[in-house]
């Protein structure tokens, strides 16, 4: 027996309660974590960024993970795009190395320098005096570096992959205009926003 769920249209809309709250808990994590990154970089003078791309990272200051609308969601991605191309050229600008061999076959593993430093620093060795040169490049690297940031699509990704809040479920969407409708697949509905904490969705209602 399928559990059925009734939802209240608002502007073809609808807010979730405290289910929907923990669904979004590992995903507001990582809208937290990137928020946090952009709203430092309005601050960090060591990478270099247009009036443009500034004025874009300013307008996040005052803003929250527990409210975002559409416009600022669309922002967000946009910011992470700017960040990817940034992280994606310090990435080249860094040297690969190949300080280790596989086990049994002897093949160089290589890898890219931040990662080797970042191994000898957990490890506590020391790492080619040759690579201090590109020691700021892979400070920034480190700054900005962030899921949403290394491939924005996962931000999308993320948030539709909230739909499985309604696996299992069927939904009664009533709108006090168009009436109800029984929805037993999500295929009528997608993501909107996060309002109060909670993930709201948008339903595509027959004209």
């Amino acid at each position: 027996m399928r559990k059925c769920e009734v939802k209240k249209l608002d502007n073809n809309t609808f807010n979730t309660g405290a289910e929907g709250k923990e669904y979004l808990r590992p995903v507001r994590a990582k809208l937290e974590s990137v928020l946090a990154i952009i709203k430092r970089l309005d601050k960090e003078e060591t990478i270099k960024l247009s009036v443009e791309q500034k004025n874009l990272i300013k307008s996040f200051q005052a803003i929250k993970p527990d409210e975002l609308s559409v416009g600022t969601l669309r922002r967000l991605n946009d910011v992470c795009k700017v960040l990817n191309s940034l992280y994606e050229a310090l990435k080249i600008a860094i040297p690969t190395v190949s300080p280790f061999v596989e086990e049994g076959t002897h093949t160089p593993i290589t890898m890219s320098s931040d990662i080797y430093i970042s191994i000898c620093e957990l490890l506590d060795r020391p790492y080619p005096a040759s690579l201090e040169t590109y020691k700021d490049q892979i400070t920034q690297l480190r700054y900005i570096q962030h899921p949403y940031v290394i491939n924005p699509i996962s931000l999308r990704e993320d948030l539709h992959s909230l739909l499985k809040l309604f696996e299992g479920l069927t939904l009664i969407i009533v709108d006090e205009r168009k009436g109800y409708m029984v929805l037993d697949s999500v295929n009528r509905i997608s993501f909107e926003r996060i309002t109060r904490g909670n993930p709201r969705f948008r339903v595509d209602m027959p004209k």
